[in-house]
């Protein structure tokens, strides 16, 4: 039984928008990035999320002058990537929303 994935990846992002999550605000913020970043790294994974597929990726950006920029992925486009996905197997991992916070995280114990 497919239970989700495992995601790591390199590569380069145009226009990345990345984001934070605020706990006083009990949202992601967005932060827009205009311009070409090399993917330095790219984490995360995949789960079921009311019933459908969803990847939870965070990455670390870099541009051209060596500065550094990260969070939770939100979008890109994609100029090029070397992405591995594995995949898992046994009950599938499954997102709740926990206590109202609009976090959707796995159950602690199964």
């Amino acid at each position: 039984m497919n239970a989700g994935g495992v995601v790591m990846g390199i590569g380069s992002l145009r226009n990345p928008v990345v984001g934070y999550y605020s706990e006083e605000e009990k949202k992601y913020r967005s932060i827009k990035l205009s311009g070409t970043f090399e993917l330095l790294s790219l984490n995360g994974n995949i789960s079921l999320k009311e019933g459908k597929s969803f990847a939870h990726l965070h990455v670390t950006l870099g541009d051209e002058e060596g500065r550094v920029f990260g969070g939770h992925l939100i979008r890109g486009d994609v100029f090029v990537a070397e992405v591995y996905i594995g995949e898992l197997i046994g009950e599938p991992l499954e997102r709740k929303d926990m206590g109202g916070n609009n976090l959707w995280l796995w159950e602690a114990e199964r």
